[in-house]
């Protein structure tokens, strides 16, 4: 083989294997923006349902707060009635005596990260953890209790009220009647279990909790990284 032969093989070989390398670093290339695409789009799924769950975390606490807000009030209101003999507003027993509580789920997001199975989505262990922990433990004790309280409402109390008590769309009663029945054993034991019940709502419904998971999840936003 003359040496124009052996450059020009060399020189063949040296294009060729430039040209696999080349094609080799498209690829590693193409592979390496394909993984950063798909991190940086699980990155912005992650924030997107983080955000949503914070969205219904912050509906959630404003509904049990003003669920509480009204528990305090009429528990105020009978307190006042019994332990203190106010008289004022004895029309509004029926209206303050007859809540139930009732716990609206506000997990949307949630159930779908669940059921999808994407709550992976959510990086922090420790996050994922206690949004788990709140959804599942704390809803089945709310659910417990809901459950609970309807049925004293409904089977005790209810009963009571609307046979010894007619009333009008605003549950409003006679004021009159109701200072006579006050004097009935039944009805005071059953507005003391009332205020009892009342007490222990407040003590139970923990939107503290909410607040630690909100703290929890800012902390996880992009702004408020270092």
């Amino acid at each position: 083989m003359g040496i124009l032969n052996k450059k020009k093989l060399t020189r063949s070989l040296f294009y060729y294997l430039a040209e696999i390398v080349i094609v080799v670093a498209g690829i590693f290339i193409a592979i390496l923006l394909n993984n950063w695409n798909e991190q940086r789009k699980k990155e912005e799924d992650s924030q997107q349902s983080l955000k949503r769950i914070a969205t219904d975390l912050r509906t959630e606490k404003f509904v049990l707060n003003q669920f509480k807000k009204q528990l305090s009030h009429s528990r105020k209101y009978l307190k006042d009635i019994i332990y203190y003999d106010k008289k004022d507003h004895l029309d509004s027993l029926y209206f303050h005596l007859n809540h139930a509580f009732r716990h609206y789920k506000m997990n949307a997001e949630y159930i779908n990260l669940k059921y999808s199975g994407k709550l992976g989505l959510i990086p922090n262990d420790v996050l994922r953890y206690n949004i788990v922990n709140y959804y599942e433990v704390y809803y089945a004790l709310y659910q417990e209790i809901s459950e609970g309280h309807k049925k004293f409402v409904n089977e005790d109390l209810h009963q009571y009220l609307q046979k010894e008590f007619p009333s009008d769309t605003t549950y409003l009663a006679d004021a009159k009647l109701v200072k006579q029945k006050l004097k009935d054993p039944t009805l005071v034991n059953l507005v003391k279990d009332q205020i009892t019940t009342y007490g222990y709502l407040n003590q139970r419904i923990q939107t503290t909790l909410i607040d630690t998971l909100l703290k929890r999840i800012k902390k996880e936003m992009p702004s408020t990284k270092k």
